[in-house]
C-alpha cells in the first residue's frame, strides 16, 4: 500500500471515531436531558445545544429523540452482550456463566444512566413509542443467549430439568431487570456491586435443581388456585 493509501486510511478511521465519538455525546446528552425532564419535553435543539453542536447535525445521525433511543438501546445491547462475553472468557462451567452474565447485567444496569430513564414510570408508560420494539429485541436477544446456556446446563445435568429451559431463562431475567428496576426508582438501596452478586445467587439458585422440600410444597400447592377458582364460581 502506498503511502498516499495508507495516510488516507488513517484520515478515514481518524474521522470515523470522530464521528462516533460525535454520535455517542449526542446520545449521552439525549438520554440526560430525558432523564432530567421527560421525553415529551425533550427537544432535538435542546440535546444539540448540551454538547455545543449544531442542530442540523443531530438529524445526520437520528430521524428523531425516539430514535435516539432507540440507538441508544441497540448500544446497550451490544455493551452488555460484550462485557458478559469478557466476564465469562475462560469460564467453562455452565453455573459460573450464568451466574456471572446476570452479575454483569445487574452491575451495568444499576450504573447505567439509559437502564435509569427506561425503568421510570414516566418511560415505562411510554411503551408505545418506536423504541419499544428495541427493548422488546433486548429482551428477547438476552433470552435467547440465556436459553442456550441453561439447555446446555440441563444436558449436562447441572441444572433443573423440570422446567423449559425458556421458562427457566425468562425467570432468571426477570430477577435481573426487575431489581435494577427497583434500584432505580430507590426502592432498592445499598451497594450495586455487592447488590449484583447478591441478585445473581438468587438468579441462579433458582436455576438448580430443587430441594425435596420444594419439590413437596410445588406438589402440594400446584392445583390449589385452581380448586379456589372453582370454588368461588360455585
Amino acid at each position: 500500500m502506498t503511502s498516499a493509501l495508507i495516510d488516507a486510511a488513517d484520515g478515514a478511521r481518524r474521522r470515523n471515531r470522530q464521528g462516533e465519538q460525535r454520535r455517542l455525546e449526542f446520545i449521552e446528552a439525549g438520554v440526560a436531558l430525558v432523564a432530567s425532564q421527560g421525553i415529551s419535553h425533550t427537544r432535538v435543539a435542546d440535546i444539540a445545544r448540551a454538547i455545543g453542536a449544531p442542530r442540523s447535525l443531530f438529524y445526520w445521525y437520528f430521524k428523531d429523540v425516539n430514535d435516539l433511543l432507540s440507538m441508544a438501546i441497540i448500544d446497550s445491547r451490544h455493551n452488555v452482550r460484550r462485557a458478559i462475553a469478557d466476564a465469562t472468557a475462560g469460564v467453562d462451567d455452565v453455573l459460573g456463566q450464568l451466574f456471572l452474565a446476570a452479575q454483569v447485567s445487574a452491575r451495568i444496569g444499576m450504573s447505567g444512566e439509559l437502564d435509569r430513564v427506561l425503568t421510570t414510570v414516566a418511560i415505562e408508560s411510554a411503551t408505545g413509542v418506536s423504541f419499544a420494539a428495541e427493548l422488546s429485541k433486548t429482551i428477547e436477544v438476552l433470552i435467547a443467549d440465556g436459553v442456550l446456556l441453561i439447555a446446555r446446563g440441563q444436558a449436562e445435568g447441572v441444572l433443573r430439568c423440570d422446567k423449559p429451559a425458556r421458562d427457566l431463562a425468562y425467570c432468571m431475567r426477570a430477577v435481573v431487570h426487575h431489581n435494577v428496576a427497583l434500584y432505580h426508582q430507590g426502592l432498592l438501596t445499598g451497594d450495586a456491586d455487592e447488590l449484583s452478586m447478591s441478585i445473581a445467587s438468587y438468579a441462579v439458585a433458582g436455576l438448580c435443581p430443587p430441594s425435596p422440600a420444594l419439590v413437596a410444597v410445588e406438589h402440594a400447592y400446584a392445583n390449589r388456585h385452581r380448586t379456589e377458582g372453582v370454588r368461588d364460581a360455585g
